[in-house]
Protein backbone atom coordinates (compact mmCIF):
# COMPACT_ATOMS: atom_id res chain seq x y z
CA UNK A 1 0.00 0.00 0.00
CA UNK A 2 1.75 3.61 -0.74
CA UNK A 3 0.69 6.58 1.75
CA UNK A 4 1.78 9.73 1.30
CA UNK A 5 0.80 13.01 3.24
CA UNK A 6 -2.24 10.93 4.41
CA UNK A 7 -3.47 9.81 1.31
CA UNK A 8 -4.33 6.11 0.38
CA UNK A 9 -2.94 5.83 -3.29
CA UNK A 10 -3.47 1.75 -3.15
CA UNK A 11 -5.86 0.90 -6.61
CA UNK A 12 -9.11 -1.71 -5.87
CA UNK A 13 -8.73 -4.24 -7.61
CA UNK A 14 -11.24 -7.25 -8.24
CA UNK A 15 -9.29 -10.13 -10.34
CA UNK A 16 -11.59 -12.51 -12.37
CA UNK A 17 -11.94 -16.29 -13.28
CA UNK A 18 -9.70 -15.37 -16.20
CA UNK A 19 -6.78 -13.93 -14.07
CA UNK A 20 -6.85 -17.30 -12.00
CA UNK A 21 -8.03 -20.54 -13.57
CA UNK A 22 -9.54 -20.14 -17.20
CA UNK A 23 -12.28 -23.38 -16.12
CA UNK A 24 -13.71 -21.10 -12.77
CA UNK A 25 -16.51 -18.79 -14.08
CA UNK A 26 -16.89 -17.22 -10.06
CA UNK A 27 -15.00 -14.33 -9.48
CA UNK A 28 -12.28 -14.34 -6.60
CA UNK A 29 -12.20 -10.92 -4.81
CA UNK A 30 -8.33 -9.17 -3.83
CA UNK A 31 -7.53 -6.07 -2.78
CA UNK A 32 -11.24 -5.00 -2.79
CA UNK A 33 -11.23 -2.41 -0.64
CA UNK A 34 -14.08 0.54 -0.52
CA UNK A 35 -15.37 -0.50 -4.42
CA UNK A 36 -19.19 0.78 -5.39
CA UNK A 37 -20.19 -2.13 -7.87
CA UNK A 38 -22.96 0.00 -8.62
CA UNK A 39 -20.63 3.00 -10.24
CA UNK A 40 -17.95 1.44 -11.35
CA UNK A 41 -17.11 -0.28 -14.40
CA UNK A 42 -15.34 -3.02 -15.36
CA UNK A 43 -13.70 -2.52 -18.11
CA UNK A 44 -10.41 -4.95 -18.29
CA UNK A 45 -10.02 -8.27 -18.40
CA UNK A 46 -12.26 -9.63 -14.92
CA UNK A 47 -10.64 -6.36 -13.38
CA UNK A 48 -12.19 -3.20 -11.33
CA UNK A 49 -9.74 -0.30 -11.10
CA UNK A 50 -10.54 2.64 -9.20
CA UNK A 51 -7.64 4.59 -7.97
CA UNK A 52 -8.39 7.51 -5.30
CA UNK A 53 -5.62 9.77 -6.96
CA UNK A 54 -6.63 10.03 -10.40
CA UNK A 55 -10.24 8.92 -10.28
CA UNK A 56 -12.34 9.20 -13.58
CA UNK A 57 -15.10 11.35 -12.22
CA UNK A 58 -16.92 12.53 -15.41
CA UNK A 59 -18.86 9.88 -17.86
CA UNK A 60 -16.16 10.60 -20.92
CA UNK A 61 -12.86 10.19 -18.87
CA UNK A 62 -10.50 7.28 -18.46
CA UNK A 63 -7.94 6.49 -15.83
CA UNK A 64 -4.91 4.02 -16.90
CA UNK A 65 -1.89 2.93 -15.71
CA UNK A 66 0.88 4.80 -16.37
CA UNK A 67 2.88 1.51 -18.57
CA UNK A 68 -0.87 1.39 -20.50
CA UNK A 69 -0.39 4.97 -21.05
CA UNK A 70 3.37 4.74 -22.31
CA UNK A 71 2.27 2.17 -24.60
CA UNK A 72 -0.16 4.45 -26.43
CA UNK A 73 1.47 7.61 -25.65
CA UNK A 74 -1.02 9.45 -24.03
CA UNK A 75 -1.14 12.12 -21.42
CA UNK A 76 -3.44 13.10 -19.01
CA UNK A 77 -5.74 15.37 -21.22
CA UNK A 78 -4.90 13.23 -24.02
CA UNK A 79 -8.30 11.85 -25.48
CA UNK A 80 -8.58 8.30 -26.97
CA UNK A 81 -10.82 6.18 -28.86
CA UNK A 82 -12.39 3.04 -26.92
CA UNK A 83 -14.10 0.59 -28.99
CA UNK A 84 -17.24 -1.65 -27.61
CA UNK A 85 -18.13 -4.84 -29.99
CA UNK A 86 -21.64 -6.11 -28.78
CA UNK A 87 -22.17 -9.79 -29.06
CA UNK A 88 -23.63 -9.23 -32.11
CA UNK A 89 -20.85 -7.61 -33.30
CA UNK A 90 -22.21 -3.90 -33.60
CA UNK A 91 -19.20 -1.98 -33.02
CA UNK A 92 -19.27 1.44 -31.54
CA UNK A 93 -16.86 3.68 -30.52
CA UNK A 94 -16.35 6.98 -28.25
CA UNK A 95 -14.00 9.58 -27.52
CA UNK A 96 -13.09 9.81 -23.64
CA UNK A 97 -10.30 11.83 -21.82
CA UNK A 98 -7.37 10.50 -20.37
CA UNK A 99 -8.27 12.05 -16.38
CA UNK A 100 -5.77 9.93 -14.52
CA UNK A 101 -2.06 8.20 -15.06
CA UNK A 102 -2.74 5.45 -12.22
CA UNK A 103 1.05 4.88 -10.97
CA UNK A 104 0.76 1.72 -8.58
CA UNK A 105 3.71 -0.66 -9.46
CA UNK A 106 3.27 -3.44 -7.45
CA UNK A 107 3.92 -6.71 -10.13
CA UNK A 108 1.10 -8.64 -8.71
CA UNK A 109 -1.14 -5.98 -10.06
CA UNK A 110 -0.31 -6.82 -13.20
CA UNK A 111 1.12 -2.99 -13.74
CA UNK A 112 2.08 -3.44 -17.52
CA UNK A 113 -1.00 -4.20 -18.91
CA UNK A 114 -3.62 -0.99 -20.25
CA UNK A 115 -6.28 -1.07 -17.27
CA UNK A 116 -8.60 1.73 -17.03
CA UNK A 117 -11.53 2.64 -14.72
CA UNK A 118 -14.39 4.80 -15.92
CA UNK A 119 -18.48 5.41 -14.72
CA UNK A 120 -20.25 2.70 -15.52
CA UNK A 121 -22.48 5.11 -17.22
CA UNK A 122 -19.78 5.53 -20.06
CA UNK A 123 -20.55 2.51 -21.33
CA UNK A 124 -24.23 2.56 -20.57
CA UNK A 125 -25.05 5.36 -22.98
CA UNK A 126 -23.07 3.82 -26.12
CA UNK A 127 -25.24 2.87 -29.19
CA UNK A 128 -25.81 -0.12 -30.33
CA UNK A 129 -25.65 -2.22 -26.93
CA UNK A 130 -28.37 -4.40 -26.49
CA UNK A 131 -29.34 -6.38 -23.28
CA UNK A 132 -26.07 -5.41 -22.10
CA UNK A 133 -24.20 -7.33 -24.08
CA UNK A 134 -20.58 -6.70 -25.06
CA UNK A 135 -17.67 -8.67 -26.37
CA UNK A 136 -14.98 -6.92 -25.83
CA UNK A 137 -13.40 -3.26 -25.44
CA UNK A 138 -10.33 -1.96 -26.88
CA UNK A 139 -8.77 1.54 -26.81
CA UNK A 140 -6.37 3.33 -29.22
CA UNK A 141 -4.82 6.83 -28.44
CA UNK A 142 -6.49 9.69 -30.69
CA UNK A 143 -2.56 10.34 -31.79
CA UNK A 144 -1.31 6.93 -33.01
CA UNK A 145 -2.60 4.10 -35.13
CA UNK A 146 -2.07 1.64 -32.74
CA UNK A 147 -5.06 -0.33 -31.22
CA UNK A 148 -5.02 -2.41 -27.96
CA UNK A 149 -7.30 -4.78 -26.98
CA UNK A 150 -8.87 -6.00 -24.01
CA UNK A 151 -11.52 -9.01 -23.55
CA UNK A 152 -14.22 -10.02 -21.19
CA UNK A 153 -14.81 -6.34 -20.03
CA UNK A 154 -18.41 -5.64 -18.58
CA UNK A 155 -19.75 -3.55 -15.28
CA UNK A 156 -22.25 -4.87 -13.42
CA UNK A 157 -25.22 -6.03 -15.26
CA UNK A 158 -23.47 -7.20 -18.56
CA UNK A 159 -23.71 -10.83 -19.56
CA UNK A 160 -20.51 -12.14 -19.77
CA UNK A 161 -19.55 -14.53 -22.55
CA UNK A 162 -18.51 -17.96 -22.02
CA UNK A 163 -14.51 -18.13 -22.24
CA UNK A 164 -14.63 -21.04 -24.29
CA UNK A 165 -16.41 -19.35 -26.72
CA UNK A 166 -14.97 -15.83 -26.58
CA UNK A 167 -11.31 -17.07 -27.10
CA UNK A 168 -12.67 -19.79 -29.96
CA UNK A 169 -13.71 -16.58 -31.76
CA UNK A 170 -10.74 -14.41 -31.11
CA UNK A 171 -8.11 -17.05 -31.71
CA UNK A 172 -10.07 -17.53 -34.90
CA UNK A 173 -9.86 -13.85 -35.51
CA UNK A 174 -6.68 -13.44 -34.34
CA UNK A 175 -5.28 -16.31 -36.55
CA UNK A 176 -7.51 -14.62 -40.03
CA UNK A 177 -5.68 -11.51 -39.63
CA UNK A 178 -1.81 -12.93 -38.95
CA UNK A 179 -2.35 -14.86 -41.86
CA UNK A 180 -3.92 -12.01 -44.17
CA UNK A 181 -1.09 -9.83 -42.53
CA UNK A 182 2.07 -12.51 -43.61
CA UNK A 183 0.47 -12.56 -46.77
CA UNK A 184 0.24 -9.37 -47.94
CA UNK A 185 4.02 -8.40 -46.47
CA UNK A 186 4.92 -11.73 -49.10
CA UNK A 187 3.02 -9.98 -52.03
CA UNK A 188 4.90 -7.02 -51.17
CA UNK A 189 8.07 -8.00 -51.53
CA UNK A 190 7.62 -10.49 -54.23
CA UNK A 191 6.31 -7.24 -56.26
CA UNK A 192 9.45 -5.27 -55.08
CA UNK A 193 11.68 -7.92 -56.27
CA UNK A 194 9.75 -8.46 -59.56
CA UNK A 195 9.75 -4.65 -60.24
CA UNK A 196 13.37 -4.20 -59.43
CA UNK A 197 14.59 -7.00 -61.47
CA UNK A 198 12.71 -5.86 -64.44
CA UNK A 199 13.42 -2.46 -64.58
CA UNK A 200 16.96 -3.50 -63.51
CA UNK A 201 17.63 -5.73 -66.54
CA UNK A 202 15.70 -2.83 -68.74
CA UNK A 203 18.13 -0.14 -67.26
CA UNK A 204 21.42 -2.77 -68.43
CA UNK A 205 19.99 -2.48 -71.97
CA UNK A 206 19.70 0.93 -71.95
CA UNK A 207 23.21 1.91 -70.14
CA UNK A 208 25.10 -0.71 -71.93
CA UNK A 209 27.31 1.73 -74.22
CA UNK A 210 27.94 3.71 -71.04
CA UNK A 211 29.38 0.60 -68.86
CA UNK A 212 31.38 -1.04 -71.93
CA UNK A 213 32.92 2.45 -71.55
CA UNK A 214 33.82 2.74 -67.92
CA UNK A 215 35.27 -1.11 -68.30
CA UNK A 216 37.25 -0.04 -71.64
CA UNK A 217 39.07 2.71 -69.70
CA UNK A 218 39.97 -0.13 -66.58
CA UNK A 219 37.40 -0.36 -64.56
CA UNK A 220 36.57 -3.58 -62.93
CA UNK A 221 33.26 -5.43 -63.37
CA UNK A 222 32.63 -5.28 -59.48
CA UNK A 223 33.12 -1.85 -59.20
CA UNK A 224 30.87 -1.11 -61.95
CA UNK A 225 28.30 -3.26 -60.06
CA UNK A 226 29.39 -1.83 -56.53
CA UNK A 227 28.72 2.03 -58.70
CA UNK A 228 24.94 0.89 -59.81
CA UNK A 229 23.78 -0.40 -56.32
CA UNK A 230 25.09 3.24 -54.97
CA UNK A 231 23.40 4.68 -57.21
CA UNK A 232 20.30 2.37 -56.73
CA UNK A 233 20.86 3.24 -52.47
CA UNK A 234 20.70 6.95 -53.47
CA UNK A 235 17.36 6.53 -55.38
CA UNK A 236 15.99 4.66 -52.75
CA UNK A 237 17.13 7.14 -49.59
CA UNK A 238 15.34 9.92 -52.26
CA UNK A 239 12.00 7.91 -52.23
CA UNK A 240 12.04 7.48 -48.65
CA UNK A 241 12.74 11.03 -48.02
CA UNK A 242 9.85 12.15 -50.91
CA UNK A 243 7.50 9.44 -49.13
CA UNK A 244 8.06 11.01 -45.31
CA UNK A 245 7.46 14.02 -46.64
CA UNK A 246 4.01 13.34 -48.36
CA UNK A 247 2.53 11.57 -45.08
CA UNK A 248 3.48 15.19 -43.59
CA UNK A 249 2.10 16.84 -45.90
CA UNK A 250 -0.98 14.39 -45.56
CA UNK A 251 -1.38 15.02 -41.97
CA UNK A 252 -1.03 18.98 -42.43
CA UNK A 253 -4.09 18.70 -44.76
CA UNK A 254 -6.24 16.57 -42.77
CA UNK A 255 -5.91 18.86 -40.09
CA UNK A 256 -6.53 21.34 -42.54
CA UNK A 257 -10.00 19.90 -42.66
CA UNK A 258 -10.87 20.35 -38.90
CA UNK A 259 -13.12 16.85 -39.24
CA UNK A 260 -15.66 16.18 -36.09
CA UNK A 261 -16.39 12.91 -34.47
CA UNK A 262 -19.64 12.61 -35.86
CA UNK A 263 -18.37 11.32 -38.67
CA UNK A 264 -17.69 7.27 -38.94
CA UNK A 265 -14.44 8.12 -41.07
CA UNK A 266 -13.51 10.92 -39.59
CA UNK A 267 -13.00 8.82 -36.39
CA UNK A 268 -11.48 5.70 -37.89
CA UNK A 269 -9.39 7.34 -39.93
CA UNK A 270 -8.02 10.16 -37.59
CA UNK A 271 -9.36 10.10 -34.57
CA UNK A 272 -11.90 13.10 -35.05
CA UNK A 273 -9.00 14.88 -34.03
CA UNK A 274 -5.80 16.92 -34.76
CA UNK A 275 -3.00 13.88 -35.55
CA UNK A 276 -0.02 14.55 -33.57
CA UNK A 277 2.89 13.42 -35.74
CA UNK A 278 5.83 11.52 -33.87
CA UNK A 279 9.10 10.82 -36.23
CA UNK A 280 10.94 8.24 -35.27
CA UNK A 281 14.66 7.69 -36.23
CA UNK A 282 15.18 4.25 -35.34
CA UNK A 283 11.59 3.10 -37.83
CA UNK A 284 12.83 5.75 -40.67
CA UNK A 285 15.90 3.48 -40.75
CA UNK A 286 14.46 0.14 -40.01
CA UNK A 287 12.36 0.97 -43.03
CA UNK A 288 14.86 2.19 -45.01
CA UNK A 289 17.37 -0.85 -44.67
CA UNK A 290 14.05 -3.59 -45.43
CA UNK A 291 13.96 -1.49 -48.35
CA UNK A 292 17.59 -1.87 -49.45
CA UNK A 293 17.71 -4.87 -48.44
CA UNK A 294 15.14 -6.30 -50.78
CA UNK A 295 16.01 -3.87 -53.87
CA UNK A 296 19.85 -4.74 -53.39
CA UNK A 297 18.92 -8.71 -53.27
CA UNK A 298 16.75 -8.42 -56.55
CA UNK A 299 19.71 -6.38 -58.28
CA UNK A 300 22.37 -8.06 -57.75
CA UNK A 301 21.84 -11.26 -60.04
CA UNK A 302 20.82 -9.20 -62.66
CA UNK A 303 23.88 -6.47 -62.65
CA UNK A 304 26.54 -9.08 -61.92
CA UNK A 305 25.29 -11.45 -64.84
CA UNK A 306 24.32 -8.88 -66.71
CA UNK A 307 28.03 -7.41 -67.18
CA UNK A 308 30.22 -10.60 -66.82
CA UNK A 309 28.49 -12.23 -69.50
CA UNK A 310 29.10 -9.57 -71.88
CA UNK A 311 32.04 -9.09 -73.45
CA UNK A 312 33.30 -4.90 -73.89
CA UNK A 313 32.50 -4.91 -77.50
CA UNK A 314 28.74 -6.35 -77.14
CA UNK A 315 28.78 -3.37 -74.66
CA UNK A 316 29.71 -0.59 -76.89
CA UNK A 317 28.22 -1.73 -79.94
CA UNK A 318 24.92 -2.09 -78.65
Amino acid sequence: MLVKEGIDYSPRLRAGALLQNLGEEEEVMYNLWGVDVNSELKITPGVYIKEGRYPATGAAEVALFAAGAEKLKVKIGDEVIIYINTVEGYPNYTLATVSGILDYKEEHFLYDQVFAYAPLDFVQGLKGIEDGRVSDVSFRAVSIWKKIVMQWNLPKGFRILELRESIGVLDMIQTILSFCKWMVLGMVIAVIVSVMYHNLNQMLNERQKEIGVYISYGARKGKVVGVLLLELTLYLLYCSLLGLLLSVLFILVINGLNLKDTEEISVLVVGGAVLRMYFSINSFVQTFGLLWLFASLAAIKPLWMGIKERRIIDLLTR
